[in-house]
């Protein structure tokens, strides 16, 4: 896959996760390191990586994928937070405008990542619920999604007792 073919595959419609792609590069390169970011990162990751990205592989500004990426990290942030206000959200996702946050998470709640209510009096969007994002197959990852498995049953036994 060369660059053009992996930027069309990072604007692609229909494809929001990455994962399977990670393989076909090689761990150290340039297009494993970006696809990393859209596999497991979030917008600031992008930017940090931005430096040493090929002109052919950054992104533009308004493209499907930088708009992708904001909808992971909007997920990312929803994962940890039920409610975001807009100018934290803003920062987040290096929005420029509260009109771009709310259409990035319309657009991230059209993929299915998120449900949300946008609350424009509060300026604060409201996450009902969150889909979950890939994780990297190391111990200290797994043992944080075990971890967190473990809360979950002992907040619902608490409940039901």
């Amino acid at each position: 896959m060369n660059h053009s073919q992996l930027i069309e595959l990072l604007n692609d419609e229909t494809t929001i996760f990455f994962y399977d792609h990670l393989q076909k590069f090689p761990a150290d390169s340039i297009e494993h390191k970006l696809l990393d970011v859209f596999t497991f990162g979030v917008w600031n990751d992008y930017l940090d990586l931005e430096k040493d990205l090929p002109a052919d592989l950054k992104l533009k500004p308004n493209s499907r994928a930088a708009q992708k990426l904001k909808c992971l990290t909007i997920t990312s942030f929803f994962l940890n937070n039920i409610k975001g206000r807009y100018e934290t959200l803003k920062e987040v996702i290096g929005a420029k405008d509260e009109e771009e946050v709310e259409n990035i998470a319309i657009m991230a709640q059209g993929f299915g990542l998120v449900r949300i209510q946008i609350d424009q009096n509060a300026s604060e969007i409201d996450c009902l619920r969150v889909s979950s994002r890939c994780i990297r197959n190391t111990p200290e990852d797994l043992d944080k999604v075990i971890g967190n498995i473990r809360d979950m049953k002992l907040r619902i036994k608490e409940v039901t007792n």
